[in-house]
């Protein structure tokens, strides 16, 4: 909320610098309206990557499920926009570092089951990959879950992008 609110100051003394005279109450309406719009419209957007998307074929269970948690706080945040602009920026920062940290989770899983598919391991204390040895039942069990986590990043990918270009937005 500081930086949204540095931002407004910083654009308003811009403006009385140059002997722009706007009142501060327009400027105000125009911001609000604005982020009004951005939430209406991330609604639909939101609706549509719950719909498969470009023609990407989803795991529907993953997607669903992350669709209707994502709606739901949308339908929360959008009810209560007269309310306080703040709870919207919660509410989508919230959203953001949640599909962040699942973004996160499978991407350094991915990452070191590739490391175990190559015979890797790091060594933390000499700072270098190290060769190892790994038995089947090890790399049968990487193998079946580098796949189940190829599908679920598919979804994930594509929230993460949604909230990070809400985020990048605002």
């Amino acid at each position: 909320f500081h930086e949204q609110q540095f931002k407004i100051k910083y654009f308003v003394d811009m403006l009385k610098y140059k002997n722009v005279q706007i009142p501060m109450q327009v400027i105000e309406n125009g911001i609000i309206e604005f982020y009004s719009a951005i939430i209406t419209k991330s609604g639909i957007i939101l609706a549509f990557l719950m719909n498969n998307p470009f023609g990407i074929k989803q795991d529907t269970l993953v997607n669903r499920t992350l669709g209707q948690i994502f709606m739901a706080i949308h339908i929360v945040h959008k009810d209560l926009i007269n309310l306080s602009l703040q709870l919207d920026f919660i509410s989508i920062r919230l959203s953001f570092y949640i599909i962040r940290t699942f973004y996160r989770l499978i991407v350094v899983l991915l990452v070191d089951l590739i490391d175990i598919f190559r015979n890797r391991n790091y060594n933390i204390l000499k700072n270098r990959y190290d060769s190892v040895e790994y038995d089947l039942d090890t790399v049968i069990l990487a193998s079946i879950v580098f796949s189940v986590a190829c599908f679920v990043y598919y979804n994930i990918f594509l929230y993460y992008f949604y909230f990070l270009g809400i985020i990048f937005i605002l």
